[in-house]
């Protein structure tokens, strides 16, 4: 078969379904003398067939049970057609025709004709014999329609299902790896902490070291001042033994003189006294 596309499988679904609507919707309006046209068709087929079980009618013109039902209270109401049973089984419920149903078919025997003629107007023979094809290949399609979409139906939901609980499974497993999330998250926050900790650590230990530094060149820087006091003071002490040695010099030179000056008077003494001899002789 030729590929399709997903959008002209989607046109042609929603034009067969709009189709059967459209019919259903403008069977309903056909009234005739108070019947409608499944009824007429229902009346029809047991005349031409002879007595028939309601849930082969049913089965053979697509109607529910209830439909059925109905179809017929209406028709047994106008003196149409009556129910019957036979006692050979009791359960299977028969449709036959009366005289007056017979009477209004013959009346309105051209109501089925008349009714495929307005269905199938405008179409070529050809065209009429491609649609016995169409309609007998659909009509093979549509037989296990619902099992075969309930059974994807079912594969689907059985995937959503697995797919659900392996989302529980997922959420379990989340919910129990949760505490150990919780635990992993408290360790790292308590080792960002300690690493803010040590950065702190290192930044203190980093200002002490500069602190030691700041110290250490003013240690540095004092004892330079010693140092430099020290040699001051040396310098001092020299200048000091210098003045002391001058100060020696200049008493040992005071002494001499005084020394010489005693001994110069000494002299002037003596010559004096020798002076004063030379006199008295």
């Amino acid at each position: 078969m030729e590929q399709i596309s997903r959008e002209k499988l989607q046109e042609l679904d929603h034009l067969f379904r709009k189709s059967v609507r459209k019919f259903v919707k403008e069977r309903d309006k056909i009234s005739i003398e108070g019947i409608s046209l499944p009824g007429l068709m229902i009346l029809r087929r047991v005349m031409s067939s002879g007595e028939q079980r309601l849930s082969d009618l049913a089965e053979e013109m697509d109607l529910t049970s209830g439909a059925i039902t109905a179809q017929c209270d209406k028709l047994e109401e106008q003196g149409l057609a009556e129910r019957v049973r036979y006692k050979e089984d009791r359960r299977a419920i028969y449709l036959r025709i009366t005289d007056l149903g017979q009477a209004f078919i013959e009346r309105h025997h051209h109501i089925g004709h008349i009714h495929a003629d307005v269905l199938f107007h405008g179409f070529s023979a050809q065209e009429l014999e491609h649609q016995l094809h169409f309609y007998k290949r659909l009509i093979e399609n549509l037989q296990g329609m619902s099992e075969k979409i309930l059974a994807v139906a079912k594969l689907e939901s059985s995937a959503v299902i697995d797919a659900r609980q392996t989302d529980e499974q997922v959420e379990r497993q989340k919910a129990k790896a949760e505490p150990a999330q919780q635990q992993a998250e408290q360790t790292q926050q308590q080792v960002e902490q300690t690493h803010q900790q040590a950065e702190q650590t290192h930044q203190q230990a980093e200002q002490t070291q500069q602190q030691v530094e700041q110290t250490h060149q003013q240690a540095e820087q004092a004892h330079q001042q010693a140092e430099q006091t020290q040699q001051q003071v040396e310098q001092t002490q020299q200048q000091a033994e210098q003045t002391q040695q001058q100060v020696e010099q200049t008493q040992q030179q005071a002494e001499q003189t005084h020394q010489q000056a005693e001994q110069t008077q000494l002299a002037q003494q003596a010559k004096r006294q020798q002076g004063g001899s030379l006199l008295s002789y």
